[in-house]
């Protein structure tokens, strides 16, 4: 055989090497070059999903920033509705703050009668009377720090009289309302 590569010309010495780098190259690219391509195909997809879930993720995150703004949004507007409208069980306290609230009038209070309490579906309602007198402007900020009661208060009647001079009584009939929430979990059950 050697006497067969000696017969050979240069031009085909170069021709058998070119078509053994040749072979030796579409082997390997057969072996490893095919595999690397569809490797980096399937990365590729991978890819394409991951950005999928990415953007998927990303407009959860959206969402949630938006559920946690309105949250905290409905969160203040139920402590202002907790405020507007307490629990039964905080009858006292509410009461405290009216109470507060007369003592400020610099008049005469000549009556405050808290009367029954009237159950409803799932709330309560407390009745009470109040009959006041001093001069008008003190009547006017009396009814105004009532009408800006933080709690649900509700006047439902109101009767002056016209005393000497400058002199004002007024008898009210106001009604306090109150969340019952044994009242409401009665009516779930």
């Amino acid at each position: 055989m050697s006497k067969g590569i000696k017969n050979l010309s240069k031009r085909e010495i170069v021709f058998i090497i070119i078509l053994m780098l040749g072979l030796l190259v579409l082997t390997g690219w057969k072996f490893s070059g095919i595999s690397f391509y569809a490797r980096m195909s399937d990365l590729i997809e991978q890819r394409a999903l991951i950005k999928d879930q990415i953007s998927i993720i990303n407009s959860i995150l959206a969402e949630k920033n938006d559920i946690e703004a309105e949250w905290a949004k409905w969160q203040s507007e139920q402590t202002r509705l907790n405020q507007a409208v307490p629990d039964l069980a905080d009858i006292n306290n509410v009461l405290g703050k009216l109470d507060a609230h007369l003592n400020r009038f610099p008049g005469t209070i000549h009556l405050f009668n808290v009367n029954e309490i009237n159950d409803q579906d799932q709330y309560s309602e407390i009745c009470l009377t109040l009959s006041v007198s001093d001069r008008a402007d003190e009547v006017n900020k009396l009814l105004y720090r009532l009408e800006n009661f933080p709690s649900l208060l509700i006047i439902d009647n109101i009767d002056c009289f016209f005393l000497e001079g400058e002199i004002i009584k007024l008898d009210l009939d106001i009604r306090l309302i109150f969340f019952n929430s044994l009242a409401a979990e009665d009516a779930m059950e």
